[in-house]
């Protein structure tokens, strides 16, 4: 995602040690989720799956996408 704005428009403040700590927290809760989704895949032996999410959902099935990326597991996002 970006945001652009002017330079000098925007109300944002500097940042503060407790938006730091707000965005670590928010990757730890990703990553809860996303080591559940793949948990359970182990799980119940799958290896390949469709996951569809709506909401939260489907902003955990994203960041589940983007890690597997990583570990080589997608083949083909879009045919």
């Amino acid at each position: 995602m970006a945001i652009a704005s002017a330079r000098k428009c925007s109300n944002r403040k500097p940042k503060t040690a407790d938006d730091y700590i707000l965005e670590v927290k928010a990757k730890q809760g990703e990553q809860f989720f996303v080591e559940g989704i793949e948990n359970w895949r182990r799980s119940v032996g799958l290896e390949k799956m469709v996951l569809l999410g709506h909401s939260f959902g489907g902003y955990f099935a994203a960041c589940y996408t983007m890690k597997s990326l990583d570990f080589g597991k997608i083949e083909t996002l879009y045919r």
